[in-house]
């Protein structure tokens, strides 16, 4: 179960569901190197562990109820006052910081693994 704040369940569905895609899509076009499709558990795993720790942790925060609780709140409030914790943070609930082990990137472009953000595309 996912907390629903920022609707990382979905993009992290979303985002699963393209990294297989276009997985299964060079495999049956016979493009793939060997071993690809085994690459998503690896690669597609430690990201929903990371979306499942973070969202529960931000459960935790919001629905903060003992003394203990609405502490640690008050102080990760404080932490994220800082620009480089709140950017780390901000991408990490954006789900712009999914891990990606790098011995699964079967690539060696330096790109592999990364969004392509502002990528300007060519109408074939």
């Amino acid at each position: 179960m996912f907390f629903p704040a920022g609707g990382q369940g979905m993009n992290l569905g979303i985002q699963d569901a393209t990294n297989l895609g276009w997985k299964m899509a060079a495999t049956l076009q016979g493009r793939a190197p060997e071993g690809l499709l085994d690459s998503y558990d690896t690669e597609r795993g430690p990201a929903a562990r990371a979306v499942i720790d973070t969202t529960r942790a931000q459960l935790v925060l919001f629905a903060a109820a003992s003394p203990e609780q609405i502490a640690l709140r008050e102080v990760w409030s404080a932490a994220l006052a800082e620009p480089r914790t709140n950017r780390q943070w901000a991408r990490r609930i954006a789900g712009f910081d999914d891990p990606l082990p790098a011995d699964s990137v079967l690539g060696a472009h330096p790109l592999d693994g990364t969004r392509l953000a502002g990528l300007a595309l060519e109408a074939a």
